[in-house]
């Protein structure tokens, strides 16, 4: 069968995915190049490797690709480096948990869930989440944040204000508001 050839010699025949096999810069483990209007890894989207926001925890990151999927890389001993499939706009990382926000808004979160950090609130939308040592938070269209997880030194208990983004550290949290004071909650050291 002609499927089984391997015509530019990259490794991958039209049988492992090789959407163009007179390529060798064509198969399915390539780097999609951006703007160049070209599927390069065969997944059916041109220029998806674009990467969009990325954070990192304490022993792994995570990005968005262009595509709106997340990839992660480092420590997994937990799970925290293992993304769930989506399309996803926002992506957080904390010490051994990772949220995304999804294109609907709502959160996912995967990893460690001793103390509830890895359980967004099922019914909410957000257009930003961060997560700290044993917290989240999201923030909400309507600029309220919301926390899950570790409230022990306070890091969960969010001023009643109107933020445009927000920052999880260990044991605190931080908003900026609408007049660009920064405000901080949880422990202090």
């Amino acid at each position: 069968d002609g499927n089984e050839i391997d015509n530019d010699g990259d490794t991958y025949t039209e049988c492992d995915g090789d959407c163009d096999d007179l390529n060798p810069d064509i198969h399915p483990f390539a780097l999609d190049h951006t703007e160049d209007g070209i599927d390069n890894d065969c997944d059916g989207i041109a220029d998806d490797d674009t990467f969009g926001t990325f954070d990192v925890g304490r022993d792994h990151g995570c990005q968005i690709r262009g595509g709106g999927d997340v990839v992660c890389w480092g420590r997994d001993d937990e799970g925290q480096a293992t993304p769930p499939v989506g399309n996803f706009t926002w992506v957080t990382c904390g010490k051994y948990v990772s949220c995304a926000v999804a294109g609907d808004g709502s959160v996912e979160c995967w990893g460690l869930d001793d103390t509830g950090q890895a359980t967004p609130p099922a019914l909410d939308t957000f257009v930003q989440v961060t997560c700290g040592y044993h917290h989240c938070c999201g923030l909400h269209t309507d600029g309220s944040a919301q926390c899950w997880g570790s409230n022990l030194v306070g890091e969960g208990n969010v001023p009643n204000e109107t933020f445009v983004e927000i920052w999880a550290g260990h044991y605190f949290t931080c908003g900026r508001n609408t007049i660009d004071e920064i405000h901080c909650w949880g422990g202090t050291d």
